[in-house]
């Protein structure tokens, strides 16, 4: 071997003496074929490597163009994550029941991000929905399946409240609230009451929503997590500027929600992706989610009360009716609770007393255990109610125009619970109403009967009638009138507002104070368009010069009933009603005494007569005669009103 080396390294040494020269010669021709071996090798690797760097490069390009542009190939697109939406779908559509299209419009917009790549927020989302309608409960389930699919790291949902900065005296809480929102972990953030909320804030959403950060007008400085304001100083952490990248911003409107344009701009609606609206329950959708709500109940009497509750059918038909559309499905779930409050205090009462409870609507809602009847829910007994009404209402004297209106209504509400009960597209017709008239027309009187009537038929869930003027509604300095406004109307929700004297809100076009509280008034009645009834009432004339100032309320008060003066005939009527309420009788001769007297004065004076206000006051006059009258003369009727009585 050794020898074999030698003879290799004096042949490359061209000793003669160490190899013979046709020995030397196979070394050297063996030694050539290897390094042409070698340098074939090395071309091959070379062209190798070439190839991997194209690749390599390509593959960076494509990747760049992706992230720049939001292009992805179908062959990288991120199918797994895809389809774990199909479960989330499930969960949802099973927790909101009748809202499938709402929801499929909801997991297209959480989904958009995986196909869209990287942009400057996740996603702009408007939700329009009716209150009570699941808008809150699907952003939470929607968060909380994600998280369990790993598409999320945390399933928090900040909700923020635009109705609590209704002002600029508002901004450092509304920026406080809006930092700590952006820097949380979760990546949803819903804005809703967004038409209640103080332009300037309002601005600075639809910058976040278009371009993924807002400047900030002034400098802040982080301390303990809170901002505040740094001036001029130099501080490490100062914030000038808000970013909402990798968020999804979710706004939520009551309105239609292309309305939204006006209040956020044009740009805003641009950069919206996906607007998902909830729809009006039918019959059927209300039967199945109380019966969810039963079985819940169910479920939670069996374990706290050791009740097993038995649902008859009379009952669920019964609990069926509490559903109110301005409340939706919280409407059910609040009768549900009063049910169980009873059922509780019965338990606590009869600790001893467990097994099966029946509970049925008889037309009480009743649960029946053993021998023990529990009285649970009074029946809400609206024919009844309706009735009496209704027989207030034909007493009226006089505007038989105004009641043909107000029965109208009744037979249009019950028309469209019929197309809804047989899956039928429904109209809901504005209630809003505009009443004109001279003093005493009964302006007042009908309005207080609207509010039950409207209660009676289903349309409102409280009756009340909240009467104001316009001291009522405008303040006496900046930033008062709105929150002002805003007070009375929550007073008023489920019931009716009542603004007598209506055209003295605005008093000229200077009074900027006015011009507030009706802009107020009009936001506020969209916000609760299904839960209140606005009446506006004056004087003919001048009520028509407001509307003629102030076009955009016509269009929102379409009912406009004009209370004419009563004649001379209906007055005389009206006070024979007034004289019986307070246990009295007016003769004939009295009578035809003010038929005459009433007439004259109606045609004289006309609007400054004093319409119903001249019959009660000229009854109550003759009242106080009649007394001194009847104590002279020991034979006289004590309840009989005579012409004597109505002299001047």
């Amino acid at each position: 071997m050794k020898k074999d080396f030698d003879d290799i390294l004096a042949g490359i040494r061209g000793s003669a003496s160490a190899a013979t020269p046709s020995k030397a010669k196979q070394y050297l021709e063996t030694i050539q074929k290897e390094k042409e071996a070698l340098i074939r090798s090395n071309e091959e690797q070379i062209e190798a490597l070439k190839l991997h760097t194209l690749d390599a490069d390509l593959d960076r390009i494509n990747k760049e163009i992706e992230r720049d542009f939001g292009l992805v190939s179908e062959d990288s697109l991120p199918v797994n994550e895809l389809e774990r939406f199909q479960s989330i779908a499930a969960e949802l559509k099973n927790a909101l029941i009748g809202q499938d299209a709402f929801i499929d419009a909801l997991i297209l917009a959480f989904k958009r991000p995986l196909v869209m790549g990287e942009g400057k927020v996740k996603n702009n989302i408007i939700i329009g929905s009716l209150k009570g309608s699941g808008r809150h409960t699907a952003l939470k389930l929607m968060a909380q399946g994600m998280k369990k699919q790993r598409l999320l790291s945390v399933d928090e949902v900040a909700f923020i409240d635009l109705s609590k900065y209704p002002t600029s005296n508002e901004e450092k809480l509304f920026l406080q609230d809006l930092y700590t929102a952006l820097k949380k972990e979760g990546s949803i953030i819903a804005f809703e009451h967004l038409e209640q909320a103080y332009p300037g804030y309002l601005k600075l959403l639809a910058s976040l929503a278009f371009s993924g950060s807002a400047p900030l007008n002034k400098r802040y400085a982080i301390q303990k997590d809170s901002l505040v304001e740094a001036g001029n100083a130099l501080v490490k952490s100062a914030v000038s500027s808000f970013s909402a990248k990798d968020k999804y911003l979710v706004f939520i409107t009551e309105q239609k929600p292309e309305s939204l344009g006006s209040i956020l701009g044009r740009e805003f609606m641009a950069s919206v992706n996906d607007i998902c609206v909830t729809k009006a329950l039918d019959a059927a959708d209300i039967e199945q989610i109380l019966a969810q709500l039963c079985l819940a109940l169910k479920h939670k009497a069996m374990k706290y009360l050791r009740f097993d509750l038995i649902f008859e059918d009379s009952f669920m038909q019964a609990a069926a009716t509490y559903y109110r559309i301005a409340l939706g499905v919280p409407s059910l779930q609040q009768l549900l609770d009063d049910v169980y409050k009873a059922l509780s205090q019965f338990a606590l009462l009869n600790p001893e007393k467990i097994g099966t409870v029946t509970l049925k609507a008889e037309p009480d809602l009743k649960a029946v255990i053993g021998d023990d009847v529990i009285e649970l829910i009074k029946a809400m007994d609206n024919d009844e109610e309706l009735r009496s009404v209704k027989e207030e209402l034909s007493g009226i004297v006089g505007l038989d125009n105004v009641k043909e209106y107000i029965y109208a209504i009744e037979d249009h509400v019950n028309v469209q619970r019929l197309r809804s009960s047989k899956g039928l597209k429904t109209s809901p017709l504005s209630m809003h109403m505009i009443f004109t008239g001279n003093p005493g027309t009964g302006k007042t009187t009908i309005a207080r009967i609207c509010a039950r009537y409207l209660k009676a038929i289903g349309v409102l869930n409280g009756g009340q009638l909240v009467e104001v003027t316009r001291a009522d509604l405008v303040g006496k300095y900046v930033g008062h009138t709105a929150p002002l406004t805003r007070e009375i109307i929550q007073s008023a929700l489920g019931g009716v507002l009542f603004i007598d004297e209506a055209y003295a809100l605005v008093r000229g076009k200077d009074d900027s104070f006015g011009h507030e509280a009706i802009d107020t008034l009009v936001k506020e009645m969209e916000d609760h368009r299904d839960n209140l009834v606005v009446i506006l009432a004056g004087y003919t004339k001048e009520m028509n010069e407001f509307l003629q100032a102030n076009s955009g309320l016509k269009s929102r008060f379409p009912n406009i009933l004009e209370f004419n003066d009563y004649t001379g005939e209906e007055l005389v009527q009206i006070a024979c009603s007034i004289a019986k309420g307070k246990g009295y009788v007016i003769d004939d001769e009295a009578c035809e005494l003010l038929a005459k007297r009433y007439a004259a004065v109606q045609l004289e004076k006309g609007r400054d007569g004093g319409n119903g206000r001249l019959a009660r006051n000229s009854v109550e006059a003759a009242i106080l005669k009649q007394s001194k009258r009847v104590l002279k003369d020991a034979d006289a009727q004590l309840e009989l009103l005579m012409s004597c009585d109505f002299d001047d």
